[in-house]
């Protein structure tokens, strides 16, 4: 069997675990997807090798709920897909994992995947600063999120990615960057209560989405 595994230090890797497909090497639950582990790796002539591990979060609460489960099985595939082997992701790994745990208990998923959307833009460089527009630099309390980045209404025309931009009022805008820059505490009691508001936030996560598969 053959497994993704993302660790501090080293990111993303893939290990050998001989036998545990067949059985005949037992890991209990941790060659299942979203498990929390220390894991105890050799390298062999033939590659990295699972030799034992230990549980520490099986993220029961996620297990548990089907639709939190296919989110954050979408989270796990698309690290999988997209993040470079080999290279370190602490900081997206903790992002990665803070978010999960708020997923067991969310009811606004579309708000808390947005924000995890963010922090992963982020830790690559790309995240929309919603303060200023990108091309002039001037505040701007209202504008269009584009695939250049977040730009005010004059420059959105001379912005090579205008055919692909989301208009953001002053509203949209104040919930977005409360999303982003609220501690996890805050931000976990605020989301829930934010759900009245008017913002999309599947579009602006599917939005995230688009721009995390571009680069």
């Amino acid at each position: 069997m053959r497994i993704c595994l993302v660790v501090r230090k080293k990111g993303k890797i893939y290990v050998r675990a001989p036998g545990a497909a067949r059985g005949k090497v037992r890991f209990g639950g941790g060659t299942e997807p979203l498990v929390w582990a220390e894991f105890y790796l050799y390298r062999s002539p033939r590659g990295i090798i699972l030799q034992d591990m230990a549980e520490k979060d099986v993220l029961w609460r996620v297990r548990s709920a089907p639709e939190r489960l296919r989110v954050a099985c979408s989270w796990a595939a698309m690290m999988d897909r997209y993040l470079p082997a080999g290279i370190e992701t602490n900081e997206l790994l903790g992002q990665f994992y803070w978010h999960l745990t708020m997923l067991g208990s969310s009811e606004n998923i579309p708000s808390l995947e947005w924000r995890f959307f963010w922090y992963w833009m982020k830790a690559w460089g790309v995240a929309p600063d919603f303060t200023r527009c990108v091309r002039c630099g001037q505040r701007v309390e209202k504008g269009y999120w584009t695939t250049e980045g977040f730009v005010c209404s004059p420059c959105k025309k001379r912005c090579p990615g205008h055919a692909k931009a989301i208009w953001v009022d002053p509203a949209t805008l104040q919930a977005l960057r409360e999303a982003t820059t609220l501690n996890r505490q805050d931000f976990f009691y605020w989301h829930h209560q934010c759900r009245a508001l008017a913002v999309e936030w599947g579009l602006w996560s599917r939005f995230a989405r688009t721009i995390l598969e571009s680069q």
